[in-house]
């Protein structure tokens, strides 16, 4: 039998929000998880089922299949647009496929979670496969929910929205809110969850955003003050996607017609970096003495967002203040402060391709490719000849490769907007290297 999910709610405004620590959300995080569909504290998780909630040979084959049912492969609109959007909703398989995680996360009976899916694009066998496959592990999890995960959850959504209230946090959205869209109504409240992490011997732990729901991982010991920023975070970054088509084409357009020839990138860390500085500015409000030491928004592991976040912080508190819009005017500004906050970084290829679409075709291409992802991990990354037709701004990176050479040699092309790399290499090893000293410069 289900444990019935405290549920504190408050109100801003027109916003409306719940926050619980439900036992569905929480199972449902756990697969997600595990399937490798969600960011979260995967090595916990992979732990607690492994070592302790019995482990069976058919379950990653059941992972796999559940989470390949999760992917609609459905016809993309062929969105034109400066850059590509630095956010899943533009995407039409991403935004969909958010929905299906949504509806997991939600859903308080299996019948209309079936229903759902199907509204959602996914086909009546998908969706009732999806709720067979997730049913097999719910026995196991609730051995470890029962004696663990309960008590946290039905806990820690009180303390967190008691630190909410005494501090103004609801009202803090709201203005968030409006500033990213002056008029915007939200219909449906934010539906915000508590995620009990099961003990592990790092003690980082996540928060994600998925459609309209934000989740929080929390462990025994961990202080509501220094994790409600996390909420904050997570949150601004729904109301960043909730802004209109219009709104986001028009901040394109402000970067796009910015100098700098990493304007490009500069928007494409600007989702991230912007809801990293407001959760910082909470940070800030509550820890004013320890902050940036103690303050969870600065544990970002990333060579860039913390810089750029700080950058922004300032520009967050004077529009605050002036109650300006934040998506208006902002590039220019951003830029600046981001340029002194990275200093060297930001002229480094690393950065200045954080969007880019690569080119080339062969198997090889596409193993390298994944190399480059790892050197310099970017927001966007495409494939392809498609995407240069669509997004008229976007970065090139050229791979040609010719394997077996020698002597081994690179010849390198370069404009603002394209990077051409001609490799001939005795091997991967030896291409691998040569592409993570390229992108380190």
């Amino acid at each position: 039998m289900a444990h019935a999910a405290a549920t504190e709610r408050f109100t801003a405004g027109h916003l409306q929000f719940t926050l619980d620590g439900s036992e569905r959300a929480n199972f449902s995080y756990q697969l997600l998880c595990l399937a490798g569909k969600i960011p979260c504290s995967r090595a916990a998780y992979e732990q607690l089922w492994r070592k302790d909630l019995g482990w069976k040979a058919e379950d990653d084959a059941n992972l796999y299949e559940f989470g390949k049912l999760l992917e609609l492969d459905t016809e993309e609109r062929a969105l034109r647009a400066p850059f590509p959007p630095n956010f899943p909703r533009l995407y039409d398989n991403m935004s969909r496929e958010a929905r299906l995680l949504a509806i997991l996360l939600a859903a308080r009976r299996p019948s209309r979670m079936e229903r759902k899916f199907e509204n959602t694009g996914a086909t009546k066998v998908d969706a009732a496969r999806i709720r067979a496959l997730a049913a097999t592990y719910h026995p196991r999890f609730l051995v470890w929910w029962r004696k663990e995960g309960h008590a946290l959850c039905e806990r820690y959504p009180m303390e967190l929205a008691r630190v909410m209230r005494e501090h103004r946090l609801d009202a803090y959205l709201l203005q968030m809110a409006y500033l990213l869209e002056p008029g915007q109504q939200f219909k449906r409240p934010v539906e915000m969850h508590v995620i009990a992490r099961p003990a592990y011997a790092k003690s980082t732990s996540s928060a994600t955003q998925i459609s309209d729901q934000v989740l929080l991982e929390v462990s025994p010991g961990d202080e509501a003050l220094k994790r409600v920023s996390l909420l904050v975070h997570e949150t601004v970054h729904l109301f960043y996607a909730a802004a209109s088509r219009k709104r986001h084409m028009a901040l394109m357009q402000e970067f796009a017609g910015h100098r700098d020839e990493a304007a490009g990138s500069y928007y494409a860390y600007f989702n991230e970096a912007l809801a990293t500085a407001a959760g910082a500015v909470v940070d800030k409000r509550l820890m004013p003495d320890s902050y940036e030491r103690e303050g969870p928004n600065w544990r970002y592991h990333h060579p860039f967002i913390p810089a750029l976040a700080r950058a922004l912080v300032p520009l967050v508190e004077e529009r605050l203040k002036s109650n300006q819009p934040l998506l208006v005017g902002i590039a220019g500004p951003y830029i600046s402060a981001g340029g002194r906050e990275l200093g060297p970084l930001a002229r480094t290829l690393a950065f200045r391709f954080g969007f880019r679409v690569t080119t080339g075709e062969s198997a090889l291409v596409n193993s390298m490719r994944q190399v480059l992802l790892a050197a310099a991990p970017p927001t966007v990354s495409l494939y392809g000849m498609e995407p240069l037709d669509r997004f008229a701004h976007i970065n090139v990176v050229r791979l040609e490769i010719q394997p077996g050479g020698r002597p081994a040699e690179l010849l390198e092309a370069r404009t603002a907007k394209s990077l051409e790399l001609k490799l001939t290499a005795p091997d991967a090893v030896t291409m691998e290297k040569w592409i993570r000293t390229v992108f380190a410069r």
